[in-house]
């Protein structure tokens, strides 16, 4: 018999891609601004009403190197056996774009589109990459959750879905400091996240796991933790010593020591510079035993400045560069097109490259660059879940999967993975639902396409760009 996960915990994971990417960009600094963009959640409950309450949210926001990314040899899919036998069906018909959002998708569109042009094509094999999903059911920011036996049965339930859709690849975020060993229940996050690992290399999927903070203190994790007095020192021998338990103890095939500095700063209040940086990073690889087999590296976001990127090159010896992906806009001109200067830039240096997180700002430059606490998180993620949005989300990331082609990257993981499996339609939600309601909606439409084995058009599509010639 199949066993049900309760609705509570459902909530909880889908929600982790809202509360683990917090604030991209500029917006990760509205975290200490009190924004608020994440349903939280209290009690399960017996039907499929989840009550909501402030004061329990939870979070889902990374011997020898092996050689160019292969395919792991598992079984054909449903779908590519499927594929292979019947007839081609016909082009999903999508909702239009509601008059509310047509600038903001036309501004998206035009972003997107340039970046066709420029981009070179120099199509690989699609084994070239590993093509992967957040793991959400395993974010750091759900905290204790975790620790419950009924979470793992969700992780199997998840990594089977994204296995259904061909992908190769998963990302995990463990997030620090839950394997500090004075950290409460440090040896069952342990516990945790090594059969995570184990769960998800028995099904033919390459690991990427991603070491950040959490985001204690906010409405985006219910995890409990005082970054209060907490010293750069302190911060960075925790950061290096969870390193080294997840390359000793749990052993993904990539592990990230840092993406997105800005967001660290943001998160822990702790004034670091990009020698501190540098730094932690030549520490904690000189302390690691280079030979066990698995990759290290080290990145920033696009919106970020590449300084960090160009000084990992110049004076640490990373084996890849991360790169992190969200906004198409900003004050830097496009991203995606920054994307390739970075991944040329990795690549001439000897480099191999990663995409750790992406997916498609709903947000113009403008919006982006608006004053810090003018407008909650709440008012973008709440964009997201509307199926109108699928062709743009489509494009974007065939623009990425033609990136990673290109640039011959190693592994792509595209953060929002709960839309491969659903959207909710425009026209069915209540003009009067907050954020709260909305994500409840479609955190429900995805938990039962998970478990009915269907995905939305965007999963289909992203199955189709990495599955077929």
């Amino acid at each position: 018999m199949k066993r049900t996960i309760p609705v509570l915990l459902i909530v909880l994971v889908f929600a982790a891609g809202i509360l683990a990417t917090g604030c991209r960009g500029r917006l990760r600094e509205q975290l200490q601004d009190g924004a608020t963009s994440q349903p939280p959640a209290t009690e399960a409950a017996a039907t499929t009403e989840v009550p909501a309450s402030p004061t329990e949210a939870a979070a889902v926001p990374s011997p020898s190197a092996p050689a160019a990314a292969a395919a792991p040899t598992t079984a054909p899919t449903a779908t590519a056996l499927a594929a292979a036998t019947q007839p081609p069906e016909p082009s999903p018909t999508f909702e239009p774009v509601p008059a509310d959002y047509q600038a903001l998708n036309n501004v998206l569109d035009e972003t997107v589109a340039a970046f066709d042009e420029t981009l070179e094509e120099q199509p690989a094999a699609a084994s070239a990459t590993f093509w992967a999903g957040e793991l959400t059911p395993a974010s750091g920011n759900l905290g204790r959750t975790l620790l419950e036996p009924r979470s793992m049965d969700l992780v199997r339930q998840y990594l089977d879905g994204l296995r259904g859709m061909g992908l190769t690849g998963v990302g995990v975020q463990i997030s620090y400091p839950l394997l500090v060993p004075d950290y409460p229940d440090s040896d069952k996050y342990l516990a945790f996240y090594q059969q995570v690992v184990q769960e998800a290399h028995q099904r033919g999927f390459k690991v990427l796991i991603e070491t950040s903070p959490v985001f204690a203190g906010t409405q985006f994790s219910n995890v409990e933790v005082n970054y209060q007095g907490l010293t750069k020192e302190t911060y960075f021998q925790q950061r290096k010593d969870m390193v080294l338990t997840i390359a000793s103890e749990i052993r993904p095939d990539y592990l990230s020591l840092t993406h997105e500095p800005n967001t660290e700063v943001a998160l822990t209040g702790v004034r670091m510079s990009v020698d501190d940086f540098v730094n932690f990073v030549n520490d904690t690889l000189n302390s690691l035993d280079r030979s066990n087999g698995i990759l290290y590296g080290a990145g920033n976001g696009t919106w970020e400045d590449r300084v960090y990127i160009e000084r990992y090159i110049q004076e640490t010896s990373v084996d890849f560069i991360n790169i992190h992906i969200y906004p198409v806009t900003g004050s830097g001109g496009n991203q995606l097109q920054i994307a390739a200067e970075l991944a040329q830039m990795s690549r001439d240096a000897g480099k191999r490259l990663v995409v750790g997180e992406t997916w498609l700002y709903k947000a113009t430059a403008d919006e982006l660059s608006r004053p810090l606490g003018d407008v909650s998180l709440g008012e973008y993620y709440a964009r997201d879940p509307y199926s109108f949005w699928q062709p743009l989300d489509i494009r974007f990331i065939q623009n990425v999967v033609d990136l990673g082609r290109a640039y011959e990257f190693d592994f792509i993981s595209f953060f929002w993975s709960r839309y491969f499996f659903a959207y909710v339609n425009y026209n069915d939600v209540p003009r009067n639902i907050d954020s709260t309601g909305l994500f409840r909606m479609v955190n429900q439409a995805a938990f039962a396409n998970l478990q009915a084995g269907k995905y939305s058009a965007t999963g289909e599509a992203y199955s189709r760009m990495i599955t077929e010639p």
